[in-house]
């Protein structure tokens, strides 16, 4: 297991990232409050379609609001950072902006090879 945190200034706003890595998943933590949120879990699989295949994503909210955030935030990292195994995300964000999005995800290119 490796763990790795870090804090950044996103437009200003403290945005602490935590970053668990477990041989089955991975744990990740977005907060700008300081605390935990919602706690989401995505799983990426493939379907093989008639012309390319396409990808599916399950999503489940295990604690907390099942209409906010972190469902979005979860599938676009998921994405962005081409994630190979499923993940549990804990969000917790102000601001959970395209732009906001896209900051995460480049400290989190940084913060650990995927």
């Amino acid at each position: 297991m490796s763990f790795k945190t870090v804090g950044v200034a996103i437009d200003g706003v403290k945005t602490d990232i935590a970053v668990s890595e477990f041989v089955d998943s991975y744990f990740i933590v977005l907060t700008q409050f300081e605390k935990l949120g919602a706690i989401v879990t995505i799983k990426k699989d493939s379907i093989q379609g008639f012309e390319e295949d396409r990808a599916v994503f399950t999503i489940k909210t295990v604690l907390g609001d099942e209409e906010g955030p972190a469902h979005i935030v979860a599938r676009f990292l998921t994405e962005q950072l081409n994630l190979r195994k499923p993940a549990v995300f804990s969000v917790s964000l102000r601001d959970s902006s395209v732009n906001t999005l896209r900051a995460i995800a480049q400290v989190l290119r940084d913060l650990h090879n995927w």
